[in-house]
């Protein structure tokens, strides 16, 4: 772990993970989101070593100054005692700033330009939309799709009325 105010470069740890009599995870916070972060706030924590499950925490402490050198602010998170324990783990964490049970979302590789191609009749039809809350890997839409509308992802090299045939998992 590094001391305040110290100097870090790109291969130093942002994350670190701990066992004591409560453990907490350690993350940290982009300046431009921190605004957005609040004690007791739900984050939802992933581990590389253990695909598909997802972990709730809550957010426990923001650190009160910025770390210059990162431009981001040390954040604690309470770990779940369903969690794994061990020092030193990646995780990713995303810390809910707004939930919304019935979102459409879509993958956000599916999006062009403000637009989503689905199929159909069998062909290739392009929608403007409306987004709305995203992260990483989902975005929300909030007009131009409805729910059951098949979104082809990855659409580059796609034109209007294109034969296409949906490949279902």
């Amino acid at each position: 772990m590094l001391d305040t105010g110290a100097m870090v470069t790109n291969n130093d740890a942002i994350l670190s993970l701990a066992t004591n009599e409560s453990t907490i995870v350690e993350g940290k916070v982009d300046e431009l989101d921190a605004a957005k972060v609040k004690l007791g706030q739900k984050v939802l924590m992933s581990f590389d070593s253990l695909p598909g499950k997802v972990f709730e925490g809550n957010v426990q402490t923001v650190a009160p100054r910025i770390d210059y050198a990162t431009k981001s602010f040390k954040i604690k998170i309470s770990l779940p005692a369903e969690a794994p324990r061990r020092s030193g783990m990646s995780a990713e964490l995303n810390i809910l700033v707004q939930e919304k049970p019935q979102a459409l979302l879509i993958p956000v590789s599916a999006l062009s330009d403000g637009n989503v191609w689905i199929i159909e009749d069998g062909r290739a039809k392009k929608r403007p939309v409306k987004t709305g809350l995203r992260d990483s890997r989902k975005i929300e839409i909030l007009e131009g799709l409805n729910p059951g509308d098949t979104v082809i992802e990855n659409p580059a090299g796609l034109s209007e009325n294109k034969r296409v045939k949906p490949n279902n998992p």
